[in-house]
């Protein structure tokens, strides 16, 4: 089963945003962190640059600046905005349509 990577996105300023993304485990219906990146840019025009992160598979060695699971910031509010994006990626079909 593959679902898109959901995506939770909190700006901290117009230059500074957290981003956690998550996958589904289709095999016991939870949603995983896989990877949390605070990122920056210089200006608005610039594109964002991780400055820290945390991977579930690649470990410590991925990011220059690697965090801990425990350090990644979490609450309640991420956990259900991840959920209510994830729901709303579901859709109901009678029928199965080959391609």
């Amino acid at each position: 089963m593959y679902i898109k990577r959901i995506e939770v996105i909190k700006s901290l300023s117009d230059l500074t945003r957290q981003v956690w993304s998550f996958w589904f485990n289709d095999s016991d219906a939870t949603l995983y962190l896989d990877i949390y990146t605070l990122e920056s840019r210089s200006t608005k025009k610039c594109k964002w640059k991780i400055d820290a992160g945390y991977s579930r598979l690649r470990g410590d060695s991925w990011f220059l600046n690697s965090l801990h699971s425990e350090e990644v910031p979490w609450s309640a509010e991420i956990e259900k905005e991840a959920l209510d994006t994830f729901i709303k990626t579901i859709s109901i079909k009678k029928e199965f349509k080959r391609s």
